[in-house]
């Protein structure tokens, strides 16, 4: 979901999704991410990860997935 809001919603160009066994998010009780939102060894990706325009982007859309994901969990585990 996140990968979707950064490529359909923001237009960012997407090297896809891999799923890996993070230290750091192995022992999380609770769904867990992690983020790469660019590379600042280019200078395209530093100049949008260092604007202002680019942070709000990129908060708006993890903001937007966490909100979307929250709501097709809660609309599955309510009894209808």
């Amino acid at each position: 979901m996140i990968n979707a809001e950064f490529v359909e919603t923001d237009g960012r160009k997407s090297e896809g999704l891999r799923e890996q066994g993070l230290y750091v998010l192995c022992h999380s009780a609770m769904p867990a991410v992690m983020v790469e939102t660019g590379y600042i060894d280019n200078p395209d990706d530093e100049a949008y990860l260092n604007s202002e325009t680019g942070q709000n982007e990129i908060v708006a859309s993890i903001v937007r997935a966490l909100q979307n994901y929250k709501n097709e969990v809660e609309s599955v585990s309510q009894p209808q």
